[in-house]
């Protein structure tokens, strides 16, 4: 829904924030996991929406989820785990 900082300031304002005290920063880590399957796993067993969004596939779907999320993780292998980088936004604003 947010792809950068303007589509950010362009919400902001709409819900009465000052957009121009907005401070716009990008925040990244790495995810350290032991296997492939951990991600998976931690979704399915305590994600808050992905756990609900799994929970509802057939077995088949279910499998082929997995399946291509351990895909995904096994280009992060680094040392005897994974290194799985995420980002997130994280802006500050005043009331208006």
């Amino acid at each position: 829904m947010f792809s950068g900082r303007n589509e950010f300031r362009r919400a902001v304002e709409r819900a009465g924030f000052n957009g121009a005290s907005m401070i716009f920063k990008l925040h990244t880590i790495q995810w350290n996991v032991p296997t492939p399957r951990y991600p998976f796993e931690a979704e399915r067993d305590a994600g808050v929406r992905t756990a609900g969004l799994l929970a509802r596939q057939t077995s088949e779907k279910l499998r082929a989820i997995q399946l291509a999320i351990e895909k995904s993780v096994r280009r992060y292998a680094k040392g005897d785990g994974f290194s799985i980088p995420k980002a997130a936004y994280v802006i500050a604003v005043t009331k208006t």
